[in-house]
């Protein structure tokens, strides 16, 4: 690798890593209960090689009795987890690890199937996008499936210009399905494209391409065996979220279907808005840079140009990405789609790469070529610095005021909450945690308390028990001394209380009141 390259990829790295790792353990602030639940799972392998239910090594984790939890995401955060404590901080580690590994990943993937500097330029669009960047900070198991998959098509470019590298694709690409279950369509749909564009190479290499075949089916077996054993379970999540419901007509899941794909390419996720739920996507900004866009429309019309084979795939890969989330509700989804944010940056790093070579035939003289290739990424560099700093001075400004709070965003204070009446539980019978605007509240006592595997599987006692402030009634003889933390609305249901600890989120609103409860209101 030639020292201007290294040392243009080393500066992307750092710049994907500052942006990844600053300030992680605080921002998003608050916690989210998936990012507590994957969390708590990481504590119980790292520390007892068991999940929450006491299963040894388990392929997948059933996680408060919700849904199952892919191995990927839970298995690598047990080793952050281990050596750093449980925290937000470790936990999401994991995840900004596995969005720089993307970022690496993808310099590969773009040296594989164009040139090194289309994947110093895709690397580099990548490190800054917002949508890749967002999900690198949040602990969603959704981010281990980029870094899989960019992997494993650099396994499928090497094959491609004749290295013995399709075994290694097969695995990886295999491993996808244990990262998403966006992955277990959009991997074997991608797949068939690509047989289908190069039959004629496999087949002159049949025996590397059957061994490939072995290790994709022997890696995807035991995925495809659990779910068969365990159907309802396994398919609980897509039956409840798909567009495909009792009483829906063919007809209107179609339409249902191609509206949403069209969602996914539109100006306002990509340009404006992004995903509208606030805990995926920053309020005022897409999920792509608009150079980013510029340049991938670029990189796709030269794609089409190039008329060869590797253009064609990576083409695929851009027409599959919003198959998946196109058959569920919520579109468009920034995490469903997830494994669309390297597509456009790869096709952004062709687009550059196209330009510049374009620039380098108009210019007679190789010194009037430099000068003028020179100026014009001196220009994009600096468009991508403003761009850039706009959205990340609102991301850690502006985000935490109206992501921080309430079951909608990063449901902030249970960190605040648990800390401050474990230091009094020795003044109550109780501690109570509301049921009202929460989402599983009981994941957050055994997320920040970490209580021993053995001894949470012996006694299931997290410390802390919900009750509903509608109906509890702190003068039944059976309630004991209470404290319990509200919402501020909760406490018009009471009359005779006294506020301990008020837990105030970013945005100044206060989100929990800790309050010893002794009457109710009159009916």
């Amino acid at each position: 690798m030639r020292g201007w390259l290294l040392g243009a990829l080393l500066t992307v790295v750092a710049v994907a890593a500052a942006l990844r790792i600053f300030q992680l353990g605080d921002l998003p602030a608050g916690l989210y209960c998936d990012e507590a639940a994957l969390g708590f799972n990481a504590h119980t392998i790292a520390h007892a090689g068991v999940d929450e239910h006491g299963n040894f090594l388990p392929l997948y984790f059933w996680s408060f009795d919700l849904a199952y939890k892919n191995p990927v995401f839970v298995y690598a955060a047990a080793v952050p987890v281990r050596l750093l404590g449980l925290d937000e901080f470790s936990v999401r580690l994991t995840s900004a690890l596995f969005g720089i590994g993307t970022v690496i990943g993808i310099f590969f993937l773009g040296r594989a199937l164009y040139t090194p500097w289309a994947g110093a330029w895709a690397a580099l669009w990548l490190a800054v996008c917002p949508w890749h960047l967002h999900f690198s900070r949040i602990a969603f198991e959704l981010i281990s499936f980029p870094f899989l998959f960019v992997i494993g098509v650099s396994g499928l470019g090497g094959c491609i210009h004749g290295r013995r590298t399709l075994g290694r694709a097969a695995f990886f690409l295999g491993l996808c399905l244990y990262a998403y279950a966006i992955a277990t369509l959009f991997v074997p749909l991608f797949l068939l494209g690509f047989v289908v564009l190069f039959l004629p190479d496999l087949r002159r290499r049949r025996r590397e391409a059957l061994g490939a075949a072995v290790v994709l089916l022997t890696t995807v077996a035991p995925a495809a065996v659990f779910h068969a054993r365990a159907p309802e379970r396994a398919t609980r999540y897509f039956r409840a979220n798909a567009i495909f419901q009792p009483g829906v007509r063919p007809t209107e899941a179609a339409r249902s279907f191609a509206s949403n794909y069209a969602l996914f390419f539109s100006p306002s996720f990509l340009l404006t808005d992004g995903d509208p739920i606030p805990r995926h996507a920053v309020a005022g900004f897409g999920e792509l840079l608009p150079v980013t866009l510029a340049f991938a429309a670029l990189g796709t019309v030269a794609a089409v140009a190039r008329r060869d084979r590797v253009s064609a795939l990576v083409l695929w890969w851009l027409v599959l990405y919003p198959v998946g989330p196109s058959l569920m509700t919520e579109s468009p989804s920034a995490s469903r789609g997830i494994i669309g944010a390297p597509v456009f940056c790869l096709l952004a790093g062709l687009g550059v790469h196209a330009c510049l070579r374009l620039l380098a035939r108009l210019a007679p003289w190789r010194s009037v070529r430099l000068l003028l290739q020179g100026a014009v990424v001196a220009a994009i560099l600096c468009v991508v610095q403003d761009q850039a700093r706009r959205y990340v001075s609102a991301y850690f400004f502006d985000y935490p005021t109206y992501a921080a709070a309430t079951y909608k965003g990063f449901q902030y204070g249970y960190r605040d909450v648990i800390r401050y009446m474990d230091t009094q539980r020795d003044a109550y019978d109780r501690l109570l945690l509301t049921i009202t605007e929460a989402n599983q509240p009981l994941v957050f006592p055994v997320f920040y308390r970490a209580p021993d595997p053995h001894t949470w599987l012996a006694t299931r006692d997290s410390g802390y028990s919900l009750f509903d402030p509608v109906v509890f009634d702190p003068e039944d003889p059976e309630a004991g001394r209470v404290l319990a933390a509200l919402h501020p609305s909760d406490l018009a249901y009471y009359r005779d209380y006294t506020i301990k600890k008020t837990i105030v989120a970013p945005g100044d609103q206060t989100e929990f009141v800790i309050a010893e409860l002794r009457h109710r209101e009159a009916p």
